[in-house]
């Protein structure tokens, strides 16, 4: 085949391979233009540093971001970071992943680590999270929520760092079946800081009370809620114990005397006869199995000397005889100034019947007549 006229071989070669200046030469440009590109990389890469560096959120000092972190953390009705298999075991990292000025202000707010959730038995990622939260949240008390709603056997390592640190324990709500609750029999003796005690149990289905109390034999903290731990914690001031077992009053497990130095304490009234404290303010009672009579209130009341402020009912199921005996045990006059310390009652979900007619009409006194109410110091009743 012959070349098209004016185009010899020589021409066709030169077009499709330069010859060696001419490749030097685009070699040289080629690096000018990529020694120009580096620095205006560069200086974009800064732009939009320094851009975010002057985002409001970023100029914030660190004690006023920490603060802000805080909030919903120290605000929250349950510990905030969730160490749990469900969450993916994250807990609060994202937190510490939206720059390294957030990052560094987490770290340095121990605050911030020593509240959180973990639900046991747990698994290998939990317990290094865990073992993180222990260690950033030094030296600060903890609050946590431990549920371990299964029996079985519970992850070691995380069993071994929660009991370690149960000296930091400030406020614990403990949701657990009442097989596990030996698990935390060690912690008896190291609760030194805990002033808020949520303890709440079921106890596992059996075929008979004898089988219950055989398998529960021995241990004091074993069954749900056994108090007798709380004599030393000398911190204690609201204590909550409940528990998921339904039966006559003569069916409900053994418990052993408890002394607690609680203000507040929310309890089955039943409970009342294994309870002595001195230092109640208010008192919670909420339904729980079986109808209760005054003689647990008196016995109670006596035994503790202590002076409610609160009285709060909560589908407490009582004879009115009864519950009209029980307010005036509640009417403790202080020796120096002569007046009954109740001002407070509360009835929840109490259905309007015969005992609370006789309630009202205790609860308020005629000006023509010479008896005083039932509690004269009474100012608040919603």
């Amino acid at each position: 085949m012959s070349n098209p006229p004016g185009l010899s071989q020589s021409a066709i070669k030169q077009n499709i391979i330069p010859d060696t200046a001419e490749l030097r030469l685009a070699t040289h440009q080629d690096s000018e233009a990529d020694a120009s590109g580096t620095p205006l990389e560069e200086l974009r890469s800064r732009i939009e540093v320094l851009s975010s560096l002057l985002a409001p959120i970023h100029r914030l000092p660190p004690k006023i971001l920490a603060s802000i972190f805080l909030d919903p953390v120290l605000h929250a009705s349950v510990p905030r970071g969730s160490l749990t298999s469900g969450f993916g075991g994250r807990g609060l990292g994202p937190i510490t992943a939206v720059s390294s000025h957030w990052r560094t202000t987490a770290l340095s707010t121990p605050q911030f680590w020593s509240r959180f959730t973990i639900l046991l038995p747990g698994n290998d990622n939990v317990a290094r999270l865990l073992e993180l939260y222990l260690e950033r949240s030094k030296p600060c008390t903890l609050s946590l929520e431990i549920r371990a709603p299964h029996p079985g056997p519970v992850h070691h390592g995380i069993l071994k760092q929660l009991l370690d640190s149960c000296g930091r324990w400030s406020t614990l709500h403990l949701s657990t079946d009442s097989s596990q609750l030996s698990l935390f029999s060690s912690a008896r003796g190291h609760l030194q800081s805990l002033k808020i005690l949520d303890l709440r149990a079921r106890v596992s289905p059996m075929d008979s009370i004898a089988q219950m109390m055989e398998e529960v034999e021995g241990d004091a903290f074993e069954l749900a809620p056994k108090l007798s731990m709380l004599r030393q914690c000398p911190n204690l001031t609201t204590l909550s114990a409940t528990h998921d077992f339904t039966g006559r009053a003569a069916d409900y497990p053994p418990y052993m005397p408890a002394s607690v130095t609680a203000h507040t304490l929310s309890t089955f009234p039943f409970m009342l006869e294994f309870i002595t404290a001195p230092c109640l303010e208010d008192l919670h009672l909420a339904s729980g199995g079986p109808s209760w009579t005054s003689a647990w209130f008196s016995s109670f009341i006596q035994r503790s000397g202590c002076h409610p402020h609160t009285l709060h009912l909560a589908d407490v199921v009582i004879a009115s005889t009864d519950l009209l005996a029980v307010l005036p045990l509640t009417v403790v006059f202080h020796s120096i100034d002569n007046i009954p310390t109740v001002h407070s009652l509360i009835l929840h979900s109490l259905r309007p019947h015969a005992v609370t007619d006789k309630l009202l009409a205790g609860l308020t006194a005629k000006e023509s007549e010479s008896s005083q109410p039932l509690l004269p110091a009474l100012t608040n009743f919603p």
